[in-house]
């Protein structure tokens, strides 16, 4: 019994750990083609589940998939629509874990272990990479076997009498409670592939199981979309009914089911046979009525008032004919960046002084939108017909081009704010009252500042007049620290992040003027 509990407390340690670790390596490699992947998954249906599935098997977890799309879904990057392919093809590939278990590659798990190990010791930086993606998913699978094997140890074992629970409600409610317990739907349904190999269970027993794995597969998902936006919610809401819709279709036929199941397949392959085409009976069916699907759900929860700017909205291929209709809908898309902006800036300042991780990611993937709307359109500039161009429109073209990399060049400022709001986090950085105060104040006034360029005035006396004032309080407030740190009243460390958050409050202040002097021109 004892070293029961001890196999299996170390197997989902060295699981999870190896899981969570995999999913950081696979997150930065996704991100940095992030704006590419999700031009896909929005455009169609066929690329949210082919994505969805391939990330899938890099995370080897469906939970780690789903919860990026929500996150998604919440900063406005990824459509609703969209994002409902992505986290149904996350079910279909969470087949791929118990698979491997069956083709017994916890037993290679030791390999990828030291091949990881050594690549990761004697390799450059670049390979370091595959080095640490190697031993994570050797480690993964290393903690998954020692948990499996723990579950045929012994004759009296109690995490083999919990799948062989009598009924098919106790069945049920095994799986559920084994996949809250241990956080991975690959772990419950790894230990019916290996009890089924050996013949311990019958089919019948383990598809109330299987059902209840995939049901409390969706409970992470769930809580972890509380804190986040409408958005966010229906998504996460419409995975929950994507499962207890299958639930209990499945369940009315479950002895006709395990039947089928018990005929056309031998050993472990019924259970992953069982596991994958409840998923895509779910899959299919979600594909077929997704437009219908998501207005329902949409009409369950709204749409949020005022919908994040985050992808190109006024430019149109049919406006190309006329440089005048191409410029105006450019100028739209100019002042929904302004937008944008201000919400990006109001995170990354409120992150200064009370951390929020949700706040954090969702000015990184604005960020990433600015550069998408940046680069559509500077393309869509570049599409206008030379001949159609005069004198006085290839120099506003170059105006236009001129401003997109300013507001780029903002959104860098205010991204480089929110890094700096982390290592205060993390560093504990406490700064002093009168800090604070200043970064408030200074703040404040570039805000108003940002809100300029979102409602398009350019008022002279009052540009060069904010100008003046942030240029000065930010010397005061430089001044003002160094007499704080000469009377030893604030650190070293401090001074650091707060004289860079001074220096990228004045960039955005100064490249805001840039923007708006171009705004003037005719």
């Amino acid at each position: 019994m004892g070293q029961v509990i001890l196999s299996v407390l170390l197997g989902l340690i060295l699981f999870l750990f190896g899981c969570f670790k995999l999913s950081e390596v696979v997150s930065k490699a996704f991100n940095l083609h992030l704006r590419s992947y999700v031009s896909k998954i929005n455009q169609s249906p066929f690329w949210g589940l082919l994505i969805g599935f391939i990330l899938t098997l890099a995370f080897q977890s469906s939970s780690a998939s789903v919860i990026l799309a929500i996150s998604l879904v919440s900063a406005g990057l990824l459509t609703f629509r969209g994002s409902l392919p992505f986290i149904l093809s996350a079910g279909l590939a969470s087949f791929v874990t118990p698979f491997l278990v069956a083709f017994k590659i916890t037993d290679l798990a030791p390999f990828f272990i030291v091949a990881g190990g050594l690549v990761w010791l004697l390799s450059s930086l670049k390979i370091k990479k595959i080095g640490e993606t190697l031993f994570y998913f050797g480690l993964l699978f290393f903690g998954l076997g020692i948990i499996a094997d723990a579950a045929v140890l012994g004759e009296k074992n109690f995490l083999r009498e919990i799948f062989l629970s009598s009924g098919p409600l106790l069945g049920f409610l095994a799986g559920l409670f084994s996949t809250v317990i241990f956080q991975a739907s690959a772990i419950p349904l790894s230990i019916l592939v290996i009890l089924k190999g050996k013949g311990a269970i019958e089919i019948s027993q383990a598809l109330p199981i299987i059902l209840g794995v995939n049901l409390a597969a969706v409970f992470t998902e769930v809580f972890s979309s509380l804190g986040t936006n409408k958005e966010g919610r229906r998504t996460a809401l419409s995975l929950l009914f994507f499962r207890l819709f299958g639930v209990i279709v499945f369940f009315l036929f479950l002895n006709q089911f395990a039947s089928f199941l018990s005929q056309t397949f031998r050993g472990e392959w019924q259970i992953l046979a069982a596991h994958f085409l409840f998923n895509l009976f779910i899959t299919i069916v979600f594909l077929v009525f997704l437009s219908p699907f998501t207005k329902i759900m949409t009409k369950i929860i709204p749409k949020e008032e005022a919908g994040a700017y985050l992808w190109p909205f006024y430019l149109n291929k049919n406006l190309l004919k006329d440089p005048v209709s191409v410029f105006k809908a450019t100028r739209k898309e100019f002042f929904g960046m302004a937008g944008l902006l201000k919400k990006m800036f109001e995170e990354s300042i409120e992150n200064i002084f009370q951390f929020d991780k949700k706040k954090f990611s969702k000015v990184d993937y604005k960020e990433m939108a600015i550069d998408n709307i940046q680069a559509e359109i500077l393309k869509f500039l570049d599409k206008i017909p030379k001949e159609k161009i005069r004198k006085e429109e290839a120099k506003k073209i170059i105006n236009y081009a001129e401003m997109t990399d300013e507001l780029e060049r903002i959104a860098d400022r205010i991204g480089n704010i929110n890094k700096l709001s982390f290592h205060k986090n993390i560093n504990r950085v406490e700064f002093s009252e009168a800090a604070n105060l200043e970064i408030k104040e200074i703040s404040l006034l570039v805000k108003n500042k940002l809100l300029l360029l979102e409602k398009a005035t350019s008022l002279n006396k009052i540009v060069e007049e904010q100008k003046d004032l942030i240029e000065e309080k930010i010397k005061q407030s430089k001044d003002g620290h160094l007499e704080r740190f000469y009377k030893r009243t604030c650190a070293t460390a401090d001074g650091s992040i707060f004289n860079n958050i001074l220096i990228n409050l004045g960039e955005i202040s100064d490249h805001c003027q840039k923007v708006i002097y171009l705004l003037r021109e005719p």
